[in-house]
């Protein structure tokens, strides 16, 4: 028993251990075979974490800021781990998060969340400014109740526990959703006023979505390129509007936003491809088969029924709230990836051009 990752990026990812399994043009495949079976990953611009079957948390890749929750690097200690190492004291994981370089976890052991990494913007929500090495405890996050979920964009974290969602760390664009002026960053978590209980959050890279009870979805954060839809010229929107009804699920990524509706019809907003996406614009009629979807600034990632689509397109321009330029395609790609012998459960973006997909083999 085991899984398979596999990371599809347009670039090489030196940082993602394991062999070169496939080059075509910029688009390149590798895979990492772990003993483990992966129940829920996240990943994050350079380092993955995973939750194994057995119930213990396992982390790889980049170690710069402290992300991968293995305590203090050593003198003369390598800042990428090439292979998985467990997180100690990470047990009863139900739900997993990553920024660019800092983490958000559920334990519904001890009906916490626990936070580690990178802590510029005090998106741990400690009420500091210090990176933690090991994951420890958010206090302040620590009502009797339901966790619905969790969300980190690249600097900025969401929970949403009883109805309410709570955000903290980088607010450059409003993307905590306090509707106060852009620019102050929140190191404590700070409650988000929205007109109903919510179910779940998603973050953006400094956008954020909330998903209501009543199937109702906020945005708030930045929307230089329309990720929250047709809700707004403006480019940043300091609290929370709303984007659409009748929403079943919801999912924010680098700069775009996908929703899905009652009838398994798939929308997205934002920037994909070098172009801006301004309304909520239909993509595909998943139905029963869709599996997962994963966005980066110009692919676009779709697992229905073991199966996986790749659209990928090129970039015309770059600035800071972007990050790196794509790799220039002459027009927009589609692909039909397949792995012999494997069969795709999920996928997850984990930087602005690559994909961190999960597999089977019998």
């Amino acid at each position: 028993t085991g899984s398979v990752l596999v990371s599809v990026s347009h670039g090489a990812d030196d940082w993602f251990p394991g062999r070169v399994a496939a080059e075509e043009g910029q688009l390149q495949c590798r895979t990492l075979w772990v003993k483990q079976e992966v129940q829920t990953i996240a990943a994050g611009s350079h380092h993955v974490l995973f939750l194994a079957g057995d119930g213990v948390l396992w982390a790889f890749g980049a170690n710069h800021y402290g992300q991968l929750g293995i305590g203090p690097r050593q003198a003369g200690q390598s800042a990428v781990v090439s292979n998985p190492v467990a997180v100690r004291g990470m047990r009863g994981v139900s739900d997993l998060a990553c920024g660019h370089a800092h983490n958000l976890c559920v334990s519904d052991v001890s009906r916490s969340v626990w936070v580690w990494g990178w802590n510029r913007y005090g998106q741990l929500g400690l009420g500091d400014y210090e990176q933690r090495d090991s994951p420890t405890f958010l206090k302040t996050v620590t009502p009797p109740g339901e966790t619905a979920s969790i969300g980190c964009g690249h600097s900025h974290s969401l929970v949403a526990w009883n109805g309410v969602v709570l955000a903290w760390g980088n607010n450059a664009y409003g993307q905590c959703g306090g509707g106060e002026e852009e620019g102050r960053s929140l190191s404590s978590p700070s409650v988000v006023d929205l007109p109903g209980r919510a179910v779940s959050v998603s973050a953006g890279q400094y956008h954020s979505v909330a998903l209501l009870q009543c199937g109702a979805l906020y945005g708030f954060g930045i929307n230089k390129d329309r990720q929250l839809g047709s809700v707004t010229e403006d480019m940043c929107v300091t609290a929370p509007r709303r984007i659409r009804t009748g929403v079943t699920r919801a999912w924010s990524f680098a700069l775009s936003t996908v929703v899905m509706d009652r009838e398994g019809v798939a929308y997205l907003a934002g920037w994909v491809g070098g172009k801006r996406s301004p309304v909520l614009e239909e993509f595909t009629r998943a139905g029963t088969d869709f599996q997962n979807v994963a966005h980066t600034l110009c692919a676009r990632l779709v697992v229905a029924s073991g199966a996986v689509t790749l659209d990928m397109w090129g970039a015309e321009e770059e600035d800071d709230t972007r990050g790196a330029r794509c790799h220039s395609l002459p027009s927009a790609v589609r692909r039909r990836l397949s792995f012999t012998g494997m069969t795709v459960a999920s996928a997850v973006a984990h930087t602005n051009d690559g994909f961190v997909l999960v597999g089977s083999c019998p």
